[in-house]
């Protein structure tokens, strides 16, 4: 019986042994953190930049998510970033940089003890910049903040478009001015045809107003996309005596607005007045087409009708990439 009795007692100890260390695993494998499903990263771009878009599926159990991410993930230490389940938090967007992010990563925490214990890490590796965002072709814009025009300009117009059906033509500017015999005006407008649905465009609107009687409409150009305008290197080799009309600048959307008054500044010996901007084109950074009145700062100097390409890059940083003056005859022949 003593000895029987001594291996029943041997077989208990042995079991209660063996639960000490059974419960701790089975209750940490019951509250263990799954690793983030369907991590995905996509990039988001419009006219005020482009962003990293990180998203993946809600880890059950989880108080929160822990973020890295790096430049250049094989050299030096990935920045990380905590976001708490308060913040309710399984989607996040950072700016694009210039040199572009190469991975990211996204694991779960929960709190025990005052201690954060994690899941495991899920990744999504990102290609360059460059590859990630397609260059596209210019998208017309065709927003109107204001218009410049006085009440005989505009009189002018309205008498010269009389009886005009199929498409309606919004004037915004006159942008130059030729003298024959009587007056040459060109105006620009914003097009929209009359049926339900249509989508609006710029135009390049001739109108003569000769010495006597009623003006009249001579030509008409339709503006189909930014890089449809016809432009030359100088304003003196254009022939024909048209000039562009002075301006005191029109407000162009915020985020053009801002990358134009960055583009100028420092501009020495020229003075730009933006007139609308014509359109946009996504390329790892953001491209604006600008039509406005250019002149230098010299006394009486004479406006001239211009084309800027502004480039802005991902970072915010910007320059004029592109100068050229509008080829007005191209317009009106």
């Amino acid at each position: 019986m003593g000895k029987r009795s001594l291996r029943i007692g041997l077989a208990v100890l042995l079991l209660l042994m063996l639960g000490l260390f059974v419960r701790p695993v089975t209750a940490r494998a019951a509250n263990k953190l799954d690793k983030p499903k369907n991590l995905r990263c996509e990039i988001i771009t419009d006219e005020n930049g482009s962003v990293y878009d990180v998203i993946w599926d809600e880890v059950k159990g989880a108080k929160g998510y822990e973020i890295r991410y790096a430049e250049n993930w094989s050299k030096g230490l990935p920045k990380s970033e905590f976001y708490t389940e308060k913040m309710k938090i399984r989607e996040i967007t950072y700016k694009v940089t210039a040199t572009g992010v190469t991975k990211f990563q996204v694991r779960a925490f929960r709190k025990e003890n005052g201690k954060k214990v994690y899941g495991k890490w899920a990744s999504v590796k990102v290609n360059a910049v460059a590859d990630q965002i397609a260059v596209g072709g210019w998208t017309l814009n065709t927003d109107v903040l204001q218009t410049d025009l006085n009440d005989e300009e505009l009189a002018r117009f309205e008498e010269a478009m009389a009886g005009f059906v199929g498409v309606n033509y919004e004037p915004v500017d006159m942008v130059a001015e030729q003298v024959v015999a009587g007056m040459n005006y060109l105006y620009l407008c914003r097009a929209t045809t009359v049926y339900s649905g249509a989508k609006a465009s710029w135009a390049m609107v001739e109108v003569y107003q000769p010495l006597e009687g009623v003006a009249r409409r001579e030509n008409i150009f339709d503006i189909e996309e930014p890089g449809s305008i016809k432009t030359v290197d100088s304003w003196e080799s254009l022939a024909g005596g048209w000039n562009a009309t002075p301006s005191n600048g029109l407000t162009l959307p915020k985020a053009a607005q801002t990358a134009f008054d960055k583009a100028v500044q420092g501009q020495d010996g020229m003075n730009y007045q933006p007139t609308v901007l014509l359109g946009t084109q996504v390329v790892a950074g953001i491209n604006y087409k600008i039509l406005c009145r250019g002149n230098s700062v010299t006394v009486d100097a004479i406006p001239d009708l211009m084309l800027l390409t502004i480039y802005e890059d991902p970072t915010g940083a910007v320059e004029i990439t592109e100068t050229a003056y509008v080829d007005i005859n191209a317009l009106v022949k």
